[in-house]
């Protein structure tokens, strides 16, 4: 977050807000290299860093938010309707949560087709200080 470029000798008005958890650059990277995806944002009205953290506190906030794809193929399960809570542990993200919206059921036994299974959600919004 960028403020308004003040007059004289003082300086830019600035805030940068970090993602934590499984968004965060550590997460995101490779080995033991970390990745930011960064994104400018600048807004003339903000005079103090303390506004200018909150602005980015909430930017972060609005990303977390958004919606996210969750698939995979498994071994079929019969028995799962529609809305049914679901967990799978992943490599590389842990635990994850979620309500079974569509997959997939093969009708054959004998081809040994996995069951595709699918769901979007919201990510978890997590609280800042």
């Amino acid at each position: 977050m960028v403020g308004a470029k003040p007059k004289g000798q003082k300086r830019r008005v600035r805030a940068v807000a970090t993602a934590p958890g499984w968004l965060s650059p550590s997460s995101l990277g490779r080995g033991s290299t970390s990745m930011r995806l960064v994104e400018q944002v600048q807004n003339d009205h903000i005079r103090s860093n303390h506004e200018a953290q909150q602005v980015a506190n909430r930017h972060i906030k609005r990303h977390e938010q958004q919606r996210v794809t969750v698939g995979f193929d498994s071994l079929p399960v019969p028995h799962l309707q529609e809305h049914d809570r679901a967990q799978v542990r992943a490599d590389g993200l842990g635990l994850v949560r979620f309500r079974m919206a569509q997959w997939t059921i093969p009708l054959g036994s004998g081809d040994g087709a996995p069951m595709t299974v699918g769901s979007t959600r919201r990510t978890t919004a997590v609280r800042h200080g």
